[in-house]
């Protein structure tokens, strides 16, 4: 038998054809393996049923609610600040009634240039009781 040579041309267009059949397949594999992780993110199918979800109490227990955190309670504190500065710290940082409220002024010279900057500590009546940072200059 005569072993028969392909032309560098035929070699090139074999090359490309065997590149393009591997991009294709791992194509097909990334597209099979999203098709899979999106379906696995679905919501499951709901359950038939009344949908009453209230407790059925057996006899001898006693079901007994989950009593209600206490709300939280924020005092203000003024700290160092001059008794000639008078403002409404609620309004100057804009809080909002039973949501968040200013907790502690603190008056200073922060910069460090002899003027009087303030830090306000705002707490949020939140169950995390979330506290942000807010500082004020030329007052």
């Amino acid at each position: 038998m005569k072993a028969q040579s392909m032309s560098p041309c035929a070699q090139q267009n074999d090359r490309q054809r065997q590149q393009h059949s591997l991009r294709f397949t791992c194509n097909a594999l990334l597209l099979c393996l999203l098709i899979l992780m999106l379906s696995a993110c679905a919501k499951a199918p709901a359950k038939k049923g009344s949908g009453d979800l209230t407790p059925t109490p057996t006899p001898g227990h006693t079901v007994t609610p989950t009593p209600a955190s206490k709300p939280i309670t924020i005092t203000l504190q003024i700290v160092g600040c001059p008794a000639g500065l008078s403002i409404n710290w609620d309004r100057l940082v804009g809080t909002t009634a039973h949501i968040n409220k200013v907790q502690k002024v603190t008056c200073g010279s922060l910069e460090g240039n002899g003027s009087v900057e303030v830090l306000l500590n705002v707490r949020y009546y939140s169950s995390d009781s979330r506290l942000h940072y807010y500082v004020y200059d030329n007052l």
